[in-house]
Protein backbone atom coordinates (compact mmCIF):
# COMPACT_ATOMS: atom_id res chain seq x y z
CA UNK A 1 0.00 0.00 0.00
CA UNK A 2 3.16 2.60 -1.02
CA UNK A 3 1.68 5.81 -1.94
CA UNK A 4 -2.04 5.41 -0.65
CA UNK A 5 -0.81 7.08 2.95
CA UNK A 6 -3.43 9.00 4.54
CA UNK A 7 -5.19 9.98 1.59
CA UNK A 8 -6.79 6.60 1.37
CA UNK A 9 -8.04 5.87 5.06
CA UNK A 10 -9.57 9.51 4.88
CA UNK A 11 -12.29 8.16 3.08
CA UNK A 12 -12.52 5.32 5.14
CA UNK A 13 -12.48 7.32 8.51
CA UNK A 14 -15.38 9.79 6.91
CA UNK A 15 -17.58 7.15 6.39
CA UNK A 16 -17.00 5.47 9.83
CA UNK A 17 -17.56 8.64 11.51
CA UNK A 18 -20.82 9.29 8.94
CA UNK A 19 -21.74 5.79 9.71
CA UNK A 20 -21.66 6.44 13.57
CA UNK A 21 -23.21 9.85 13.37
CA UNK A 22 -26.43 8.39 11.74
CA UNK A 23 -26.37 4.96 14.52
CA UNK A 24 -26.75 7.72 17.16
CA UNK A 25 -29.97 9.51 15.29
CA UNK A 26 -31.95 6.49 14.12
CA UNK A 27 -35.11 6.09 15.89
CA UNK A 28 -35.26 4.63 19.31
CA UNK A 29 -38.02 2.22 18.67
CA UNK A 30 -35.96 0.35 15.91
CA UNK A 31 -33.36 -0.10 18.83
CA UNK A 32 -35.94 -0.75 21.70
CA UNK A 33 -37.06 -4.22 22.05
CA UNK A 34 -40.71 -5.13 22.20
CA UNK A 35 -42.68 -4.39 24.80
CA UNK A 36 -43.11 -5.85 27.17
CA UNK A 37 -40.55 -8.63 26.85
CA UNK A 38 -41.44 -10.05 30.06
CA UNK A 39 -44.32 -11.38 31.35
CA UNK A 40 -46.77 -8.97 32.54
CA UNK A 41 -46.93 -8.50 35.91
CA UNK A 42 -51.11 -8.48 37.88
CA UNK A 43 -50.98 -6.97 41.53
CA UNK A 44 -53.67 -8.13 43.78
CA UNK A 45 -53.55 -6.64 46.97
CA UNK A 46 -55.49 -9.41 48.88
CA UNK A 47 -54.70 -12.79 49.64
CA UNK A 48 -55.06 -15.81 47.00
CA UNK A 49 -58.10 -17.43 46.96
CA UNK A 50 -60.63 -14.06 47.77
CA UNK A 51 -62.87 -12.48 45.79
CA UNK A 52 -60.23 -10.28 44.24
CA UNK A 53 -57.70 -13.15 43.71
CA UNK A 54 -60.37 -15.10 41.49
CA UNK A 55 -60.94 -11.94 39.08
CA UNK A 56 -57.77 -11.34 38.85
CA UNK A 57 -56.78 -15.05 37.65
CA UNK A 58 -59.64 -14.60 35.38
CA UNK A 59 -58.56 -11.52 33.77
CA UNK A 60 -54.81 -12.57 33.68
CA UNK A 61 -55.59 -15.68 31.62
CA UNK A 62 -58.10 -13.85 28.87
CA UNK A 63 -54.84 -11.29 28.75
CA UNK A 64 -52.59 -14.06 28.27
CA UNK A 65 -54.69 -15.35 25.24
CA UNK A 66 -55.54 -12.62 23.74
CA UNK A 67 -52.58 -10.73 23.98
CA UNK A 68 -49.88 -13.60 23.32
CA UNK A 69 -48.31 -12.27 26.11
CA UNK A 70 -48.06 -14.43 29.88
CA UNK A 71 -49.57 -12.50 32.95
CA UNK A 72 -48.82 -13.65 36.14
CA UNK A 73 -50.80 -13.23 39.36
CA UNK A 74 -48.88 -11.75 42.12
CA UNK A 75 -50.94 -11.51 45.59
CA UNK A 76 -49.35 -8.38 47.90
CA UNK A 77 -51.90 -8.47 50.61
CA UNK A 78 -51.60 -5.95 53.18
CA UNK A 79 -53.41 -2.55 53.88
CA UNK A 80 -56.18 -2.73 52.39
CA UNK A 81 -54.54 -2.96 49.06
CA UNK A 82 -51.77 -0.59 49.82
CA UNK A 83 -48.82 -2.87 49.75
CA UNK A 84 -49.66 -3.84 46.27
CA UNK A 85 -50.24 -0.35 44.89
CA UNK A 86 -46.88 1.01 46.15
CA UNK A 87 -44.92 -2.32 44.76
CA UNK A 88 -46.83 -1.33 40.92
CA UNK A 89 -46.06 1.78 40.71
CA UNK A 90 -42.66 1.23 40.36
CA UNK A 91 -42.61 -1.48 38.79
CA UNK A 92 -42.64 -2.83 34.65
CA UNK A 93 -44.25 -4.43 33.10
CA UNK A 94 -47.19 -4.27 35.37
CA UNK A 95 -50.85 -3.72 35.90
CA UNK A 96 -52.49 -3.07 39.02
CA UNK A 97 -56.23 -4.26 39.41
CA UNK A 98 -58.61 -2.48 42.71
CA UNK A 99 -58.55 -0.60 45.60
CA UNK A 100 -59.40 3.01 46.73
CA UNK A 101 -56.16 4.68 44.91
CA UNK A 102 -57.11 8.55 45.29
CA UNK A 103 -58.26 7.61 49.15
CA UNK A 104 -54.81 6.47 50.14
CA UNK A 105 -52.70 9.99 50.22
CA UNK A 106 -55.45 11.29 52.63
CA UNK A 107 -55.12 7.73 54.73
CA UNK A 108 -51.75 6.95 54.95
CA UNK A 109 -49.34 9.14 56.22
CA UNK A 110 -46.31 8.35 53.96
CA UNK A 111 -46.75 5.60 50.78
CA UNK A 112 -43.78 5.46 48.09
CA UNK A 113 -46.01 6.67 45.37
CA UNK A 114 -47.95 9.39 44.00
CA UNK A 115 -51.21 8.37 42.79
CA UNK A 116 -51.67 11.02 40.55
CA UNK A 117 -48.35 10.72 38.81
CA UNK A 118 -47.00 7.06 39.03
CA UNK A 119 -50.60 5.47 38.52
CA UNK A 120 -52.55 5.93 34.89
CA UNK A 121 -56.09 4.18 35.01
CA UNK A 122 -56.44 2.19 32.02
CA UNK A 123 -59.90 0.87 32.05
CA UNK A 124 -62.81 -0.43 34.73
CA UNK A 125 -63.05 -3.78 34.41
CA UNK A 126 -65.65 -4.41 37.10
CA UNK A 127 -67.41 -2.78 40.72
CA UNK A 128 -68.81 -4.28 43.40
CA UNK A 129 -71.35 -2.56 45.93
CA UNK A 130 -69.83 -1.24 49.10
CA UNK A 131 -72.38 -0.78 52.12
CA UNK A 132 -72.58 1.16 55.71
CA UNK A 133 -73.96 -0.78 58.53
CA UNK A 134 -74.34 0.60 61.94
CA UNK A 135 -75.83 -1.41 64.60
CA UNK A 136 -80.11 -0.66 65.38
CA UNK A 137 -78.89 0.65 68.76
CA UNK A 138 -76.63 3.28 67.26
CA UNK A 139 -77.44 7.51 67.12
CA UNK A 140 -77.17 7.00 63.39
CA UNK A 141 -79.86 6.18 61.57
CA UNK A 142 -78.69 7.83 58.58
CA UNK A 143 -75.67 8.64 56.28
CA UNK A 144 -76.42 12.59 57.30
CA UNK A 145 -76.42 11.68 60.77
CA UNK A 146 -72.87 9.91 60.36
CA UNK A 147 -71.48 12.68 58.68
CA UNK A 148 -72.95 15.42 61.31
CA UNK A 149 -71.03 13.84 64.25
Amino acid sequence: MTGAGPIMQLPRRQFLQTAAGAAAFLPKVARAELYPARPVRLFVGFPPGGGSDLGARIIANSLSERRGQQVVVENKPGAGGHLAIGVAAHATPMIWGGGAIPLYGLMIKSINYDPETDLTPVTLVGTYPNILAVPNASPWQSVRDLIAV
